[in-house]
Parts: C-alpha cells; sequence; structure tokens
C-alpha cells in the first residue's frame, strides 16, 4: 500500500488535514495546482488563497498557510 502525502492547510483560524489524492492531484503539483485544489477543496474563491504559502517539509508533506510576517 503506497501513502499519498498529506496537505496540511490553514485558513480563517482553522487548520484542516486532506491528502494529494483527496485533492485530485498527482505527486509533486506545482504551487498554483495546490491552491487552486485547495480553493475547491474548502468552497472558497481562488483569490483567498492566492498569496498563501505552501511549504514543502523534509518528511514530504505539503503546507498551505497564509504568509506570517514576523517582527
Amino acid at each position: 500500500m503506497t501513502q499519498t502525502q498529506a496537505v496540511h492547510i490553514r485558513h480563517g483560524g482553522k487548520s484542516y488535514d486532506t491528502n494529494l489524492e483527496e485533492l485530485s492531484l498527482s505527486d509533486a503539483p506545482s504551487d498554483a495546482d495546490l491552491k487552486n485544489a485547495v480553493s475547491r477543496h474548502l468552497d472558497i474563491a481562488a483569490a483567498e488563497v492566492n498569496n498563501y504559502v505552501v511549504e514543502r517539509t523534509t518528511g514530504g508533506d505539503l503546507v498551505v498557510r497564509p504568509n506570517a510576517p514576523f517582527g
């Protein structure tokens, strides 16, 4: 059994966990494809996640979150 990459999403103060298969994405999606799939999954406008950051962890998971300025 193969394990699909986990996708962790932070939006509107909530966290969501899904995976590439549930988002109908293949391995190694582009940031744009991932953001579009996340907007469809959350049933929100694509513009709401357009400026989000996509992090690719060393463990292979993907994190989609708002940009968090520090300072």
